[in-house]
């Protein structure tokens, strides 16, 4: 996620700050004084002793040193630069090599920071941003160094790190050290392009059915058996538990949510989904899409293992195949499109696609595709509650949306 949103739906600066200050302190041993600048003119300059200036770009998730080293910015342009050729894609090409020459940096960066005592080889590291960590990304040394965002669980840390260790077939990161009691970790920076950014359609097409055939292995192996609409209530009632705690931030969302639930609770939407149905729940990413796979010579790795827990078999091709992370509305048209076939005949489409249909039964496609829209309102819910999180993201409004709408045409055929 960019600074740009992170700034609209959390305290995003003063965590920063925090959390650059932990980091330091504990990997240097020596205190750290971290201070955001806002509304801060570009001509503006920082000068204090032993101190690193640094400037922060939103638009491009970059946290820079000034007069930083042109390839520290190999990062936003793996990440914004690529892809197919078009208006669009030229426009962020042309913005990303404006706002990252030397001598024009500070004019499209709005935010200064200062770093005290000083970084060492800070012309020479970038740090970005993201949903529940920050990342410093070392050319000199070719690694990158995850950190946990101060105030979010350390079991989006643990958690990543336990899958991965767990299962060291996995084609993810290698991770090179632990730091800070859990909180931080180190792995070498990543060669390759994500597969979004490959114009290759046919290459692309390999690498996402690739990450599906391990995401389902993966799933497969650490799989139980569960009746679906057993399984199905418990996933609502911890919905129903994580709207109690938006109460404080969110209310008119955790209303929202409520009275889903009781539409939902009235439809007997649930008791329609025969009881002899069985589901087979294990280990899933959680948060696969095309930003999360790099391709390098053709072979995949899967970064990102933070929102990795036990889930239905095939939530991860469809979170794949319905893009999901991208685009929340008209979720429930694709899923139903995906369910009849009527999607492009790729590999990964056709097991997202058996993960909906499942044996075909009459009101099996209906229980699994609830079943899947309360996986991922949980696990948007779950992000809305580990962490700081001053309003709900952009991705729970919109599948509330599209949950309320869904249950309206049902209940009132």
């Amino acid at each position: 996620m960019k600074i740009s949103l992170l700034l609209q739906r959390e305290p995003f600066q003063r965590i920063f700050e925090a959390t650059m200050e932990r980091h330091l302190s504990a990997t240097t041993g020596i205190a750290h004084c971290v201070k955001w600048q806002n509304n801060v003119g570009w001509l503006t300059r920082i000068s204090v002793n032993n101190t690193n200036c640094w400037f922060c770009n939103p638009h491009i998730n970059a946290i820079f040193v000034n007069g930083a080293n042109r390839n520290v910015f190999d990062q936003s342009w793996k990440n914004y630069g690529g892809g197919s050729a078009s208006i669009w894609r030229s426009a962020k090409r042309a913005y990303i090599a404006a706002a990252t020459f030397t001598y024009t940096q500070s004019m499209f960066a709005p935010y200064r920071l200062t770093i005290q005592p000083a970084i060492d080889s800070a012309a020479n590291i970038i740090i970005t941003g993201g949903n529940t960590r920050l990342r410093i990304f070392d050319i000199n040394r070719r690694e990158a160094t995850t950190i946990l965002k101060e105030g979010f669980a350390p079991s989006l840390v643990s958690s990543d790190l336990g899958v991965r260790q767990a299962n060291p077939w996995l084609p993810a990161p290698q991770v090179l050290r632990i730091l800070e009691c859990g909180k931080a970790y180190v792995e070498p920076i990543l060669e390759g392009d994500f597969v979004e950014t490959i114009n290759d359609f046919s290459a692309r097409n390999r690498a996402f059915a690739e990450a599906i055939r391990i995401c389902n292995q993966l799933t497969v192996g650490t799989a139980s058996q569960f009746v679906l609409a057993d399984y199905l209530r418990g996933i609502l009632s911890h919905v129903a538990e994580s709207s109690y705690r938006l109460l404080n931030h969110a209310q008119d969302t955790s209303h929202r949510i409520s009275k889903w639930l009781s539409v939902l609770n009235a439809s007997s939407l649930i008791d329609r989904v025969p009881e002899q149905l069985m589901v087979e729940v294990g280990q899933t990413h959680g948060d696969l899409q095309p930003g999360n796979i790099l391709v390098d010579l053709g072979a995949i790795t899967i970064i990102d293992w933070e929102r990795t827990t036990h889930r239905m078999y095939g939530f991860d091709s469809l979170t794949l195949a319905l893009s999901s992370r991208r685009n929340q509305s008209g979720l429930v048209t694709r899923a139903i499109m995906l369910a009849d076939g009527q999607f492009a005949d790729h590999s990964y489409f056709e097991s997202a696609r058996q993960a909906l249909r499942g044996s075909g039964l009459a009101g099996e496609v209906e229980g699994r595709l609830l079943l899947y829209l309360a996986e991922e309102l949980k696990f948007h819910l779950d992000e809305n509650t580990f962490g700081p999180i001053k309003i709900p993201t952009i991705g729970l409004s919109r599948l509330l949306d599209e949950l309320e709408s869904w249950l309206s045409r049902t209940t009132n055929k």
